[in-house]
């Protein structure tokens, strides 16, 4: 079983924006210290790649423009 917290914080960092914090200690690793792939990793893993695209597209002029979507699929 692997178990990852993420915790967003209301404190303000130096750089005025919320900080965001991963533990993924619960996880186990392989012998090379790889996260083993379980449901919870493979979910981490797509949600920062969600973040990870919304923060391309929003450095984009054309697409910062357009409102963002509170959908969830």
């Amino acid at each position: 079983m692997a178990k990852i917290t993420i915790t967003f914080e209301d404190c303000r960092d130096e750089q005025g924006k919320p900080s965001v914090n991963v533990d993924m200690a619960g996880v186990p690793t392989t012998a090379f210290g790889q996260h083993i792939q379980t449901a919870a990793v493979r979910m981490y893993r797509t949600v920062f790649d969600l973040v990870a695209g919304e923060r391309i597209l929003g450095s984009i002029p054309a697409c910062r423009l357009q409102p963002s979507t509170q959908t969830l699929h």
